[in-house]
């Protein structure tokens, strides 16, 4: 049989293996870099995310929570209001029911001497129209406007009229 030889015959085809084998090696080790570089930045994003995601989560119970309180803050003005707006009106019946009785003093003070010809009322003043037929009658209302606890009577007009008598216009606080 005859000697087999396996083995390159020359250097030239034996160089060229040894730098396409170098090649491959540089490659695997870039190829290996690559990779290392990859996963350290999967890595780090990973725990960088997570830490972002974690500060969101915290920012936002910490933002439910500021709505919960700002909820019950918003419950105790709502309820102020209301009590507020209650107070007002009661404050506003008063004051009316102060109004309709000093103009029942003034009604009284004007019993048979006139008559009531306008009324108006408004928040906190009355104003009222009378006509009065004679001077004596007009001096006896007056004077019983004095005996009245009436605090103040701004008279706004006074008119007279031989045909009719005296009218006045009366703003009474």
């Amino acid at each position: 049989m005859e000697d087999v030889n396996l083995l390159p015959k020359s250097s030239a085809e034996r160089k060229r293996l040894s730098a396409v084998a170098g090649l491959l090696t540089k490659l695997a080790t870039a190829l290996s870099v690559l990779v290392l570089v990859l996963a350290a930045s999967a890595i780090a994003a990973t725990f960088i995310l997570g830490n972002r995601r974690d500060e969101a989560f915290r920012q936002n119970a910490a933002l439910i929570e500021q709505v919960k309180e700002l909820e019950e803050e918003e419950q105790r003005l709502a309820l102020t209001k209301n009590r507020l707006s209650m107070i007002k009106d009661l404050l506003a019946a008063r004051l009316g029911e102060q109004a309709f009785a000093l103009q029942r003093e003034l009604l009284g003070a004007l019993d048979g001497r006139g008559e009531l010809t306008d009324l108006a009322v408004s928040e906190g003043s009355s104003n009222l129209g009378v006509a009065i037929p004679t001077s004596r009658l007009f001096r006896d209302f007056v004077s019983e406007l004095e005996n009245t606890s009436i605090s103040a009577v701004a008279l706004k007009s006074l008119i007279f009229d031989s045909g009719t008598g005296f009218k006045l216009n009366l703003n009474i606080f």
